[in-house]
């Protein structure tokens, strides 16, 4: 109810943490298309990797995160983020988690460090 009245005033930032409590990823999504009108094109990519992470940290339902990462592949095409993301997601059904760290820490080192709290949540995350 909280994210239902904070959308409806236009407030998307909380709108979206209270739909990522409840992770519901429909509605995640649309709050991110709102939010992505505020930001730099270069960084709509970020909102999405970072919704897709979080969703992986919170929830072990990979749809909610496919859907999160197919939303954004929609909005900004395909990305080294989206990339890493999707292979995250194999090596997790695989439980590669050697393969995961080798993965953020060279293959996607550079884009990952794009935002300073993505090596702390592939942490927790393997």
């Amino acid at each position: 109810m909280l994210a239902l009245s904070y959308k409806g005033i236009g407030i998307n930032t909380q709108a979206y943490r209270y739909y990522f409590k409840s992770r519901d990823e429909r509605q995640i999504v649309e709050c991110l298309k709102e939010v992505g009108k505020e930001v730099y094109p270069s960084e709509m990519d970020l909102l999405y990797a970072r919704a897709c992470i979080d969703m992986i940290l919170r929830s072990p339902e990979t749809q909610k995160t496919r859907y999160i990462l197919d939303e954004g592949k929609k909005v900004c095409g395909d990305k080294p983020l989206f990339t890493f993301i999707h292979f995250l997601i194999e090596a997790l059904i695989l439980e590669e988690f050697d393969l995961i760290k080798k993965m953020a820490l060279e293959d996607f080192a550079k884009e990952l460090a794009r935002d300073d709290t993505f090596a702390d949540k592939i942490d927790k995350i393997c």
